[in-house]
């Protein structure tokens, strides 16, 4: 039996779970450090809007730090509290544009604390702005660990899947800075947040040999915020030829039945809002060739350019089946967004960001350069220099950080080679460990 034992132990894994060893647990850590560092960003984020910046503020007209947008996604909230899911596109306008162009699910997920709002009379910085609306406290905190607590599992969950043993919490901690800041905090798109965490979770099923799984982690994701709509043609073309249609469905089931409801029942709001949604120069970095006097851009048509760039690498990823060359497809599908969007902003960056934050942690065994030129990246956005100036500096700081993943598709199947010799010595240090550990 002891020599059973052993013989089991060293087995390497041919299957789906595709990095991890054969009998290896589970991480027994993933949810109570995701917990743990959700409550912490959490707390945080609200003592810094509610505590520290009022004391940064001159008197006698102190206020809470709050993100313009976070109120948007209330709103909608409300239509589902009262029974309006197919409607809530008539929530938020600016004149005749539609600000609430988002998918369902973050709404949903939203109305108790809409009807907790509406029960106890809180008041909402929307459509006024309020000083210290009541609602925050309830609303920021829900918000925060909403959205949280998922995509540190996730992202956990995957660089164990991945085969990352040593210091796993480093991959959370630069999801915290890379995501959980600047898109949960700074932004307030708890949304944005939570649709990265189902795409990653996504791919870890995807690496599990488990498409149709995967297709429905897309779906979520989806509906949550339609920029995962990129990452469907790269997973289903990684998954086996005879359930790509069926990760097809399985990907666009849910929020394509949702945007069908909301089109069929309110064409005239829906329509604006899911086919011809706006964009405000005047908030956020201009692409060059959009008008310095334009007040509204639309920007279907050139998100579209951006589905092109993801049919191609999904045709060259399609008979890969190494992690690396899903997660720098899917990294650089999502950084690409950047140069078709008429205006971007800082939270545009995070998707692609924690995509190839795993894939530097998968090829190289640890984390450095993503995270250093990430930082860079989004602290660039709350600059103002000449555009021009300012768009040579974020295409050179994106070029360099996603620089490793187009070397990977470059290299085509070949470049595995390296990432199987890295998890076959996690393997082994794993198995000399146990052995030690062996009474």
């Amino acid at each position: 039996m002891e020599a059973l034992h052993h013989t089991r132990s060293v087995t390497l894994p041919t299957g789906p779970r595709s990095a991890a060893v054969a009998g290896d647990p589970p991480d027994p850590h993933r949810w109570s450090s995701s917990v743990v560092l959700g409550v912490l960003v959490a707390a945080a984020g609200m003592a810094g809007s509610m505590a520290l910046f009022p004391l940064l503020r001159p008197l006698p007209h102190p206020y809470w730090w709050i993100p313009d947008d976070v109120w948007l996604n209330l709103v909608a909230g409300h239509y589902v509290a009262n029974g309006a899911l197919p409607l809530i596109y008539e929530s938020g306008m600016l004149g005749q544009s539609k600000l609430f162009v988002a998918g369902p699910l973050l709404p949903v997920l939203l109305a108790p604390v809409a009807l907790i709002s509406t029960h106890f009379h809180l008041s909402e910085s929307y459509p006024l702005t309020i000083p210290k609306p009541s609602a925050w406290p309830v609303y920021g905190t829900y918000g925060l660990l909403l959205c949280s607590i998922p995509l540190l599992y996730a992202t956990r969950s995957l660089a164990w899947e991945l085969g990352i043993r040593r210091r796993p919490w480093v991959i959370q901690a630069s999801a915290i800075a890379l995501v959980l800041v600047p898109v949960g905090v700074m932004y307030g798109h708890y949304e944005d947040v939570l649709a990265l965490a189902f795409v990653v979770l996504g791919v870890r099923d995807a690496l599990r040999d488990e498409p149709i799984r995967a297709g429905l982690r897309f779906g979520v994701a989806v509906a949550f915020k339609q920029w995962a709509l990129l990452g469907v043609p790269i997973l289903v073309a990684r998954a086996p030829a005879g359930s790509r249609l069926r990760t097809l469905w399985a990907s666009i089931a849910l929020p394509g039945g949702f945007a069908a409801l909301a089109l069929a029942t309110d064409w005239p709001q829906a329509s604006h809002a899911l086919l011809w949604p706006p964009s405000f120069p005047r908030y956020g970095h201009a692409a060059l060739w959009v008008s310095h006097t334009a007040q509204i851009v639309t920007t279907s048509p050139f998100r579209l350019l951006a589905f092109v760039v993801a049919f191609g690498l999904a045709f060259d990823i399609r008979r890969r089946r190494d992690p690396a060359a899903l997660l720098a497809a899917l990294g650089v599908a999502f950084l690409v967004r950047l140069a078709v969007e008429p205006v971007v902003y800082g939270y545009y960056l995070a998707p692609a960001l924690a995509l190839l934050l795993l894939h530097e942690a998968t090829t190289t065994g640890g984390v450095r350069w993503t995270p250093l030129l990430g930082v860079a990246a989004l602290a660039s956005f709350a600059l103002y220099p000449p555009l021009a100036l300012w768009w040579m500096g974020l295409a050179l700081l994106c070029a360099c950080v996603a620089a490793p993943a187009v070397r990977t598709l470059v290299a085509g199947p070949g470049s595995a080679a390296r990432l199987r010799a890295v998890r076959a010595s996690a393997a082994e240090g794993g198995i000399a460990r146990a052995r030690r550990s062996r009474p």
